[in-house]
């Protein structure tokens, strides 16, 4: 459905008349977060034929991309070479195969039964960063006062990339900067998961066949804990270099003194850090967040979704034959045209030979989609959330990932402190692809009410 024919009301949830029974599942133990083996000066560079940014964003803002370490060491995985060569990457009967073995060894790491070593091999995060000119520049001489300015840090979803959020970033910021009643938005981080986008070109080779969501968050507690420098002053060198040992335990017990920060995922969602390290993040806001009860386990298309995935064409002779193959397909359908746009400029690569590639190979996004235990894990720690730490849920109507409206809202009002939340009539669970108009002014609107603008402050 085209966005210029979605309402623009949404739908308040309110709380569930009855609880649902639910199955308790106890969250597994998860790594930690040692420093990798590494020296700033010895990054990878970004590979040429997807250079980074830099230069204006907005009027106001100037982007810039970054490198730097993803969670070290992450869940076992086998080192494996995807399909290659035009077309799908392999037959049904194949796919069916792969699909079925690999599961195998996902479930095998999600019961601990697992007896491969944990990773060793460095992943790498590439990040946009969006900072207002002049951050950081107001009050020289004292620390800036948390409120101030807000910290956004944007976690994207299964099969796509950080610059998905930039239609929506840029309205967002255009909103805020022009209302009496916005929030001064400071910073913004956009980051590529390790198996997405510029992040999976770095990654290339050192990717295996099994992937854990709890390392997807991982990297969210990384990047905030370790590479996020102490405020949103100047410029920043390419390769982010790791914070002082003392600052990340600070960070640990009482999070940052001069920072806001707000955590914005899509899909999967980022439950894990507001359980873990509370104080990091302000609030949370859960677009379409893919934290589910273990009871509605039976909606999912388990392994059929992964086998279509393996079985997806992610090379083509030309530019054009590529964006000819999207404009063609049902799944891009519903996509705002602006986000097609940034799609084709971001998500694909010219090869050496003249031809035209997605940049994370389809079989990553199929070992990310066999995870199970994670989703349940998450829902049941929603309830363990610090209730000052609030929460605004953002749904789609149409979506069945969140198990429909009666499970969406058992979802919202889980975490037993401050909720809010929209519900979209006729959005899927793409709703950042589909809407980003909407998803901006949802976000504005929250943030506005959350930490208001110095004018506001001062009425």
């Amino acid at each position: 459905m085209p966005s210029q024919q979605i309402t623009r009301w949404p739908i308040i949830l309110s709380p569930p008349l009855k609880t649902l029974p639910s199955t308790s599942i106890p969250p597994r133990p998860i790594l930690p977060l040692s420093p990798p083996p590494v020296l700033q000066s010895t990054y990878p560079p970004l590979p040429y034929n997807s250079p980074g940014r830099t230069g204006p964003f907005i009027p106001g803002y100037t982007i810039s991309t970054h490198i730097f370490p993803a969670a070290w060491p992450r869940c076992p995985s086998s080192l494996f070479a995807p399909p290659t060569g035009m077309g799908a990457p392999l037959g049904k009967e194949a796919a069916i195969e792969l699909a079925g073995r690999l599961a195998e060894k996902k479930e095998r790491q999600e019961k601990g039964d697992d007896g491969r070593e944990v990773g060793k091999s460095v992943l790498w995060t590439v990040g946009n960063r969006v900072v207002r000119n002049g951050a950081g520049s107001r009050g020289l001489g004292k620390v800036k006062r948390k409120g101030e300015g807000v910290t956004l840090v944007f976690l994207h979803g299964i099969g796509t990339h950080k610059e998905t959020w930039e239609p929506t970033l840029r309205r967002l910021l255009n909103g805020a900067s022009s209302s009496r009643y916005g929030p001064q938005i400071d910073e913004v981080w956009l980051l590529d998961g390790v198996q997405h986008g510029d992040a999976a070109l770095l990654n290339e080779g050192l990717l295996g066949d099994t992937f854990d969501l709890v390392d997807y968050a991982r990297d969210l507690m990384n990047f905030a804990l370790a590479y996020l420098p102490a405020d949103s002053a100047g410029d920043l060198p390419t390769n982010l270099g790791r914070v002082p040992e003392a600052e990340i335990q600070n960070r640990r017990e009482h999070g940052f003194k001069s920072r806001t920060v707000v955590g914005v995922g899509h899909s999967l969602g980022a439950v894990y850090p507001a359980v873990l390290y509370p104080s990091l993040f302000s609030s949370l806001i859960l677009v379409e967040s893919f934290t589910i009860p273990e009871y509605i386990k039976h909606l999912d298309n388990h392994r059929k979704n992964e086998t279509v995935c393996l079985r997806r064409q992610w090379a083509w002779e030309s530019k054009e034959a590529a964006i000819e193959y999207v404009r063609r397909s049902s799944y891009y359908k519903p996509w705002h045209p602006e986000i097609l746009r940034e799609y084709f400029q971001y998500a694909f690569i010219e090869t050496d030979d003249g031809g035209y590639r997605l940049k994370a190979h389809p079989f990553l996004e199929a070992i990310m989609l066999l995870e199970r235990v994670s989703v349940y894990e998450a829902w049941q720690m929603l309830a363990d959330i610090d209730p000052k730490t609030p929460l605004h849920w953002i749904w789609g109507g149409k979506s069945k990932r969140g198990g429909g409206i009666e499970v969406q809202t058992q979802t919202t009002y889980r975490h037993p402190g401050l909720n809010s939340n929209v519900w979209h009539p006729g959005v899927d669970h793409l709703l950042p692809q589909e809407v980003p108009d909407l998803l901006a002014d949802d976000i504005c609107q929250f943030l506005g009410v959350q930490y208001p603008s110095d004018l506001q402050s001062k009425l």
